[in-house]
């Protein structure tokens, strides 16, 4: 393509509203208007500049109504987009336009964070624990609230059935808000097909953001490799819950071995709760209903040496069971990987705090990684710029950048 009007958008980066950069008089600007032939039209695009998903993708949706119009009242111009740092993936998402993308003749990235979005293949743990964090953090909350109100005696028997409802409603919705949150994020995540000679990426080797990038894959790895499959903490997790299948298959016993099985299950979860609650504060009046062995044994008036008894035993039959039935498939989670996934998930969002902290709490579910370049066939070049904010002022960069557009409209060596 062959033209002598060049129209240049700027998308400045994160916390860089207003950026000196793309005002008249910047380096930049002036070394394009000497050096570029025709009329060269600048563009500035200012966005809110805050570190998140959510921002970037309203300054894209803004951003995309702006190239719009100025394809629109120059059709036959040379449109070239200059974006630094997170810019980058603003002008990103605002291609995802196929129609749009079409009408830009070129993109050029300075020292941009790519996030791409990769598909995770969840092992066992994390097919399970994707679906239990939400609940886990409810039930904590739940009883928390609950042992509050028993050790006070405080509130009717509907007050507790009320405040029962409330968080099952909350712990059914929070799932399916999730997994909401999950499918807007993989949307508007997802970045467009350019041509290989669309998108020119820029960056420099002393550019302070690239130990981010290092640092940020080397965490995704971790919780990959305990949280994704294949991988030894799958491996430990499916051989244990084959044994515990194999210990709990019902089909071929008696029924007095079932009978026993139901009998230990309320047992365990029934009598060890109302002993640990007691321990602390009488049960309420509304609990009169219970049956009477119970009652009776838990009786303020009653020795304490039957209650004590009746607890340790309940708390011995508890780990016993515990340890033959779904002892090996905790061991493989506490000692395969949930502590290091814990950890490396934990230090994953604060990372990403200057980068999109939303991103950062659905790393679980979502592969997101920050690369040097998108997926596909680019042109990259490598510069020495010494700092993050210095491609944009670096004579190099600045050559290369006017190379790139002279070749763009025909004017340059091909």
């Amino acid at each position: 393509m062959s033209t002598d009007n060049f129209h240049v958008i700027l998308v400045h980066g994160t916390f860089a509203r207003g950026a000196k950069w793309t005002r008249e008089g910047s380096a930049l600007r002036t070394y394009l208007l000497h050096n570029l032939p025709g009329p060269v039209t600048f563009h500035e695009f200012d966005w809110s500049g805050w570190p998140s998903h959510i921002a970037r993708h309203i300054a894209a949706m803004k951003l995309r109504s702006r190239l719009e119009s100025i394809v629109a009242e120059a059709p036959n111009a040379l449109h070239i987009i200059v974006a630094h740092s997170h810019g980058g993936m603003v002008a990103l998402y605002a291609l995802r336009d196929q129609e749009l993308a079409a009408e830009i003749d070129s993109i050029i990235a300075l020292s941009t964070p790519f996030l791409v979005l990769n598909n995770r293949y969840l092992n066992i743990v994390g097919k399970y624990g994707i679906g239990l964090v939400d609940r886990v953090l409810l039930a904590t909350s739940f009883l928390g609230i609950w042992y509050f109100l028993v050790a006070h005696s405080a509130g009717s028997f509907l007050s507790y059935i009320m405040l029962s409802a409330v968080f099952l409603l909350v712990g059914g919705y929070s799932g399916y808000y999730y997994g909401q949150c999950t499918s807007w994020l993989r949307a508007t995540l997802q970045l467009p097909n350019l041509g290989q000679t669309q998108l020119f990426v820029m960056r420099g080797p002393a550019d302070e953001a690239n130990a981010l990038l290092l640092t940020m894959q080397f965490l995704q790895y971790m919780i990959s490799s305990s949280w994704s499959r294949p991988g030894y903490v799958h491996l430990l997790v499916k051989a244990g819950i084959d044994s515990a299948k194999k210990l709990l298959d019902l089909s071929e016993r008696s029924r007095i071995y079932r009978a026993f099985l139901r009998l230990c299950f309320v047992t365990l979860i029934v009598y060890p709760t109302l002993a640990v609650f007691h321990l602390v504060s009488p049960l309420p009046e509304w609990t009169d209903y219970l049956h009477p062995p119970v009652k009776t044994v838990f009786e303020p008036s009653a020795p304490l040496g039957p209650k004590f008894f009746f607890f340790v035993m309940a708390v011995v039959f508890l780990l016993g069971c515990i340890f033959l039935l779904l002892g090996a498939f905790f061991m493989s989670i506490v000692l395969g990987g949930t502590i290091l996934l814990i950890f490396s998930w934990l230090v994953f969002v604060i990372l990403m705090l200057p980068i999109a902290p939303e991103l950062g709490l659905f790393s679980l579910s979502l592969d997101i990684s920050v690369e040097p370049a998108p997926r596909g066939e680019y042109t990259i070049r490598q510069i020495y710029a010494l700092g993050h904010s210095a491609t944009y002022n670096d004579r190099e960069a600045l050559e290369a950048i006017t190379m790139w557009l002279l070749r763009k409209s025909g004017k340059g060596v091909a």
